[in-house]
Parts: structure tokens; C-alpha cells; sequence
């Protein structure tokens, strides 16, 4: 029995378009399109104030350090502003600028909504 590639063909075609047309309902919610207004918890606070506080002014502190022994190489390179606001600034905005209970304790740091 010889099978019909035009149908074949046919029944292909109908897949994609129906994938194609269905893509955009299966695809998830970006984060930044949605976000829930966030509840301050008192569990974040207390994690917040035990952990990612201290955390983040060893950062500053290490960052400090880092900045200051690399300071001849940096001031030769032209990079020693970037050097300071990614060792020392970042950090401490992280550490005394966001409000307390904000669960972020990543490494990214924190830079002010301006």
C-alpha cells in the first residue's frame, strides 16, 4: 500500500500551525511584567538582620581591601571608578540603603531605584 505524501504533508502542516498558534499561551509570565505587592514577613526581617546585614558589611569590609591592593593597578588600567563602585559602592548600598525585610540576599548587589 503506497502512502500519500501530500497527506502526510497535510497533517504536518496542521501541527505547526496549531503549535505556532498555541505557543503564546504556553509561554510563562515574565517576572518583571508581574510582580505581587510583597508582604514585609518577620521572618524575612530576622534573616534579613542575622544574616544578610552582617553578610553585606563583610562585603563591604572584603571589597575595601581588595580595592585598596588593587588600587596602583587600576588607577595604570583607567578602570579605578568602576573598581570602586563595584567593590566598595555596591556593596554598601546593599547593606545600609535597601529597608529592612527585603528578602534579596544575592550577590548582585543593590543599586537605588533613581
Amino acid at each position: 500500500m503506497a502512502r500519500c505524501p501530500a497527506r502526510n504533508r497535510c497533517k504536518l502542516s496542521l501541527v505547526l500551525i496549531l503549535l505556532l498558534v498555541g505557543m503564546p499561551s504556553l509561554s510563562p509570565l515574565r517576572a518583571e511584567e508581574y510582580r505581587a505587592p510583597q508582604q514585609l514577613d518577620a521572618c524575612d526581617m530576622v534573616v534579613e538582620t542575622l544574616i544578610c546585614r552582617p553578610a553585606g558589611l563583610v562585603a563591604t569590609l572584603i571589597g575595601t581591601t581588595v580595592w585598596a591592593v588593587s588600587l596602583p593597578f587600576s588607577l595604570a588600567g583607567g578602570n579605578e571608578k568602576e573598581a570602586r563602585e563595584k567593590l566598595i559602592y555596591e556593596p554598601a548600598a546593599y547593606t545600609f540603603k535597601r529597608p529592612v525585610g527585603t528578602p534579596e540576599c544575592s550577590c548582585g548587589g543593590y543599586l537605588d531605584p533613581q
